[in-house]
C-alpha cells in the first residue's frame, strides 16, 4: 500500500475492516495531516543539522575529524550491556547495539570494544547515526532512507569493511524498529 507518511487512496470498505482495525495506517484528517507534517520537520531538522555540518568542512579530512570527535566524545554504556546478542553482525569492530522502547520511540546505546581508544571511526559513525534514529517512533525509522549518509558524502571515502559495518549498522537499526513497530501493532 505505501510507507509510513505516505497518503494513499484505498476504498472505504478495505479501510475500515481492514487498514484501520489493524492499526495499518490512519484516516486521513487535519490532525493526521499536522501530526505527519511534524514529524517531516522534526526528522529533517536533524538531518539538516548534520547536513550544515558536514558542508561546512572545507578540507575532506575535516570530516574524519568530526567523526574521530564524536567517538572520543560518545560516553558509551556500561560494560554488562555488552552481550552477544547486541553484537552487530557484519560490523569488523566489535560494536554492541542495545535497543529499548519508551514512550512509543525507540533509543540506543551504542558502544565498541576498546570504548574511546579504539576503533574510533566505527565508533564514531555510531554516534552518527544515533543522532539520526535515536528518539524516533519505529515508524518514523521505518519511513526515514539511510540515503541520508550518501548524500552528505559520507559513506564515499569509508573503506569497504568500514561501508560493510555501517550498511550492518543500519541494517540493525531498521530491524529494531520493524520488530518494536510489530509489537506495538499488537497492544
Amino acid at each position: 500500500l505505501g510507507k509510513k507518511g505516505e497518503i494513499v487512496k484505498v476504498n472505504d470498505g478495505y479501510a475500515r475492516n481492514f487498514i484501520l482495525p489493524k492499526k495499518l495506517g490512519v484516516e486521513k484528517t487535519d490532525k493526521a495531516l499536522h501530526e505527519l507534517k511534524l514529524q517531516k520537520a522534526a526528522e529533517e531538522k536533524r538531518q539538516q543539522e548534520i547536513r550544515e555540518i558536514f558542508s561546512s568542512f572545507s578540507d575532506p579530512d575535516d570530516k574524519w575529524a568530526f567523526i574521530l570527535k564524536l567517538a572520543r566524545n560518545h560516553e558509551g554504556m556500561d560494560s554488562n550491556l555488552k552481550e552477544e546478542k547486541f553484537l552487530v553482525q557484519g560490523c569488523a569492530a566489535t560494536m554492541y547495539l542495545v535497543p529499548s522502547f519508551e514512550n512509543g520511540k525507540v533509543y540506543f546505546k551504542m558502544d565498541t570494544d576498546g570504548g574511546v581508544e579504539n576503533p574510533l571511526i566505527s565508533r564514531g559513525l555510531g554516534v552518527l547515526a544515533l543522532r539520526v534514529y535515536n528518539g524516533l517512533s519505529p515508524e518514523e525509522i521505518l519511513s526515514s532512507s539511510p540515503d541520508f549518509f550518501q548524500e552528505i558524502g559520507l559513506t564515499i571515502a569509508l573503506s569497504a569493511t568500514r561501508a560493510n559495518g555501517f550498511a550492518s549498522l543500519l541494517k540493525q537499526i531498521y530491524l529494531y524498529a520493524r520488530v518494536y513497530a510489530a509489537l506495538s501493532l499488537k497492544k
